[in-house]
């Protein structure tokens, strides 16, 4: 009898094979839940970094994360699973919020409160999934990848604004210092630097921005995967963002030196050559800087024997069930309301008036617009006020045109240029036949220059409706 209790105690591998194969069930439908849930958030970002190029980097977000949680999960602690009502309870709030969100966001994906309130919903969902599979370690141990796709997620525009004008005109003011010590006569307008050749602008591309963001990133996963300390993690951010900045300075020093030599007509060339060059040089200095400054990599130690957690059961499946729900109630609400006959609008420009002459844009202003029909034209009233005209139209189309149509707007382009917004004066209504559109006028000053600015962004609507697609005009008094 003793000998075959020993037996059966030596080879366990039938009494555990059932438990193996149970957790990797659940853990195979915890991977599509999660994976449908993380894929909305995904495909609502990549539709910004796709048309964004302030946060074209984010395509790297989602890799860089999962392989930070593939590395946590390899040396994951004992899961320790705990049942609390609160934890359901912001599970299942932030899975109704789903819903609203889901259906508001579909029309404003430019709206990026919505934007960081789905991203918030989606990681709190997961860590309250990890909670209940894991405990309270769990969630320390996996909360940095699972929240590192904040990194990627844009900012407020305002905010946004404000910091890309603020470094626009910090490298505009060393790059003239520098190209002054190296003779070369230069004057800044605004955010235009002046040379002998012609104007070099510093926009959003050249102010850093981009490049701010992308070693964030950089060095916020370089932190993780080193597994380095708060104050080195510190440390290796504040020089991640200084290098960021001087390569920029270096950037717009580069060509301004390569239009005063070369001409302004070779800067197109050397524009995004510099630019991935500096990218890249500011990559692997940062990584060398924190191989310096953290310890080794740790290595990647698989461990066959850990305890499985079980996922739970019926969490999962009424969580992948209310999102698959979501989806298909949002996406047949809005195809139903996508046939409905709507009024096509457009802009007659006065072509008898005094001085009246069309615009025609470069490429480069096609590139970055990317509108699908549009034009523009200068003019003079009879008071002897200069005018100048653009009406641009994007077609309907899966968010592109949302995008596309709100990306630009006179209180973040203008500043580039070198103007200063000095007063919003409110909304100005203006009857059109049967309706009445409404601009936002605001102005703007350079020097002795006033500019007002009359600004309208509408959607094609319905018949009888009272909004209309409208242009966007630009006044100089």
């Amino acid at each position: 009898m003793v000998t075959r209790v020993q037996t059966a105690a030596i080879n366990p591998p039938d009494v555990c094979r059932p438990l193996n194969r149970c957790w990797l069930k659940q853990f195979l439908l915890a991977g599509c839940v999660f994976g449908l849930l993380w894929s909305l958030l995904v495909v609502h970002l990549a539709q910004i970094w796709a048309f964004d190029p302030q946060y074209s980097f984010g395509w790297f977000s989602p890799i860089l994360g999962g392989y930070l949680f593939f590395i946590r999960w390899q040396n994951r602690p004992a899961p320790r699973p705990k049942r609390s009502a609160p934890a359901l309870c912001i599970l299942v709030f932030c899975a109704f919020l789903l819903l609203p969100t889901w259906f508001i966001i579909q029309p404003n994906a430019d709206w990026h409160l919505l934007t960081l309130l789905l991203a918030s919903e989606v990681i709190t969902i997961t860590l309250c999934a990890l909670y209940f599979a894991g405990g309270r370690s769990w969630i320390r141990h996996f909360a940095f990848s699972v929240c590192f796709i904040l990194a990627a997620v844009p900012w407020f525009t305002l905010m946004e604004a404000a910091v890309i004008q603020t470094l626009q005109r910090w490298v505009t003011t060393l790059t003239i210092a520098l190209l002054r010590l190296c003779h070369v006569p230069a004057l800044a307008y605004g955010n235009i630097i002046q040379l002998p050749s012609g104007s070099l602008e510093v926009d959003g591309a050249c102010s850093g921005f981009q490049s701010l963001q992308a070693t964030l990133m950089i060095t916020l996963f370089l932190g993780a995967l080193y597994q380095a300390s708060i104050h080195r993690r510190a440390l290796l951010l504040t020089f991640g963002v200084a290098l960021a900045f001087a390569g920029n300075v270096i950037r717009a020093l580069t060509l301004s030196l390569i239009a005063y030599s070369q001409g302004i007509e070779n800067i197109e060339f050397w524009h995004d050559p510099t630019g991935y060059a500096i990218l890249a040089l500011c990559f692997l200095l940062v990584w060398y800087f924190a191989r310096l400054l953290c310890d080794p990599l740790p290595q990647i130690e698989f461990h066959h024997n850990q305890t499985n957690a079980f996922f739970p059961k019926r969490v999962i499946i009424h969580l992948g069930v209310w999102v698959m729900l979501v989806v298909v109630a949002c996406e047949a609400w809005y195809r139903s309301h996508s046939s409905v006959q709507r009024e096509r609008w457009a802009v007659k420009f006065p072509v008898s008036a005094n001085e009246y002459s069309q615009i025609a844009f470069s490429p480069q202003e096609l590139a970055l617009l990317a509108f699908d029909s549009g034009q523009g034209a200068e003019w003079a009233d009879s008071g002897d006020h200069q005018w100048t005209g653009f009406f641009f139209r994007w077609e309907k189309g899966p968010t592109r045109s949302r995008l596309l149509a709100r990306l630009h707007r006179p209180e973040v382009c203008l500043p580039a240029s070198g103007y200063e917004l000095v007063e919003s004066r409110g909304e100005l209504t203006v009857p059109a036949g049967h309706i009445k559109m409404r601009f936002d006028a605001t102005l703007f000053r350079s020097g002795d220059e006033m500019l007002y600015v009359y600004y309208c962004l509408w959607e094609d609507q319905a018949y009888g409706s009272a909004q209309s697609l409208s242009p966007t005009t630009f006044g100089r008094v």
